[in-house]
């Protein structure tokens, strides 16, 4: 009896043991309880840091604002070049949009593929902006390949460019208030002027460049802008300028046009010319259509001897006639002639400048540089830019 109460002992005594243990060990967890709350509490802070930034910058994204302001211009593709700054991405397969890192602000350089021609004009479109960082976006051109600078050689401050030995220009803080959707126009004109508008709205000179020389533009996607769009590249083409004309302020909208109306011819003018008598004046009347008649009454004097009873020599008819008043046709033309000539700003002065590119002659030399030197110097007539004003001289 003995011996058998033994051997179950033996044989319940790993049973015996779990039990205990199982008295000692809390009760098991569920499997889905037991899992972590987050797996990056495994990775290192550093690596959570990267990861971040990685799908920040590098996810790509399509273009979903659209073009407002110049969504009727034909444009050609412009990308950007392999080589940008450490803290940007160009994030589409196109190589158009080209996006900074976040809680960055500088060194995101961005290069055009090939050489800004003169004449052509590039529009970028702003994607995104943070308003966390204060400063605005930095262009400039460079006579430097690209490809031969690498993405160390890139300064943090874009000023710091102008000490290479290569030819660069930059111009800093362009666009200071930015919103998203505006779209950036920069023009590289025929004489080397780099322009600058906002959502075609006014234009602004940036910088003079050379332009005998291949130039790479570039931009800084600095301060408050983060993203930016490459809309592409399009050739601009200036106006043609009106000709020149002797009366520029004398149009069909601005003036009627006038005629005159000259008296019935009087049967005794023949003996008028012959030494009869003449009336002492005349007076010719201008209609104007759509507008009431005016007259102009225009006295000519009469030779001395016209009165008189006596008949004349054939050598005083000669003379007589020769000495006879001018027309009203005549009167009328050197009229107009001199009120053409006269400045449309004093309107006291003769008109005595042209204004280049325009070439419009409406203003005396004086009020012609007081307007130049004007804030917006414009042409009264075409509206365009006065770059220079040219002072003539008649004979």
């Amino acid at each position: 009896m003995g011996k058998s109460q033994s051997k179950r002992l033996n044989n319940s005594g790993p049973l015996g043991s779990l039990g205990a243990l199982n008295n000692v060990l809390p009760p098991p967890i569920p499997q889905r309880e037991s899992l972590p709350s987050g797996p990056r509490t495994q990775f290192p802070s550093s690596s959570l840091v990267n990861l971040h930034s990685e799908t920040t910058v590098l996810a790509p994204a399509a273009p979903s604002i659209p073009i407002r302001y110049y969504s009727n211009v034909n444009f050609r593709p412009m990308s950007w070049h392999e080589l940008s700054g450490k803290n940007i991405r160009v994030v589409d397969a196109n190589r158009t949009i080209a996006v900074r890192a976040d809680e960055e602000y500088c060194n995101a350089y961005v290069f055009s593929s090939r050489p800004l021609k003169c004449g052509e004009k590039i529009v970028i479109q702003v994607l995104g902006i943070e308003r966390s960082f204060i400063g605005g976006l930095a262009v400039g051109f460079t006579a430097c390949d690209p490809r031969e600078v690498t993405r160390e050689d890139l300064p943090d401050d874009s000023d710091m460019l102008l000490d290479r030995k290569e030819y660069w220009v930059v111009n800093k803080d362009v666009c200071r208030t930015p919103e998203i959707g505006d779209e950036l126009c920069f023009h590289l004109t025929l004489n080397g002027e780099v322009r600058y508008s906002k959502n075609n709205t006014k234009v602004a000179t940036l910088m003079h460049v050379d332009k005998t020389l291949p130039l790479w533009l570039f931009f800084d996607v600095y301060g408050n802008i983060q993203k930016i769009r490459s809309i592409g590249v399009t050739t601009h083409v200036p106006p043609i300028p009106p000709r020149p004309r002797s009366t520029p302020f004398m149009t069909q909208t601005s003036m009627p046009q006038l005629t005159v109306t000259l008296p019935p011819r009087d049967p005794n003018t023949a003996q008028v010319a012959l030494g009869g008598p003449a009336p002492a004046s005349s007076s010719s009347i201008i209609h104007s259509s759509g507008h009431p008649n005016y007259s102009m009454m225009r006295s000519y004097s009469v030779p001395t001897g016209v009165t008189s009873t006596e008949p004349m020599s054939p050598q005083q008819k000669t003379g007589y006639i020769k000495s006879l008043p001018t027309s009203p046709e005549t009167t009328m033309d050197s009229c107009s002639e001199t009120e053409a000539s006269e400045c449309t700003v004093c309107y006291e002065r003769a008109v005595n400048a042209v204004l280049y590119t325009c070439g419009h002659m409406c203003m005396c030399f004086e009020c012609a540089i007081v307007v130049k030197n004007h804030k917006s110097a414009l042409c009264p007539i075409c509206r365009q830019e006065i770059k220079d004003v040219i002072k003539i001289y008649k004979t």
